[in-house]
């Protein structure tokens, strides 16, 4: 029983890491002042995207 919560957890934490990491991209490319920053917040929308998925269609 603890072991199945524990999953579930996990795969509820890829969902909501990566819906807080596209939050972080999306506030990063409103105040982007230069190229640096715009390559930031596309690797963490990149990122942000990928657990977002995985956190959605994974199933152990």
């Amino acid at each position: 029983m603890k072991l199945g919560l524990k999953k579930d957890f996990f795969k509820a934490g890829h969902f909501w890491i990566g819906v807080f990491i596209l939050l972080v991209a999306v506030i990063g490319f409103q105040g982007a002042q230069d190229s640096f920053d715009f390559i930031i917040s596309t690797v963490n929308a990149i990122f942000g995207t990928i657990n977002l998925i995985v956190g959605i269609f994974v199933r152990e």
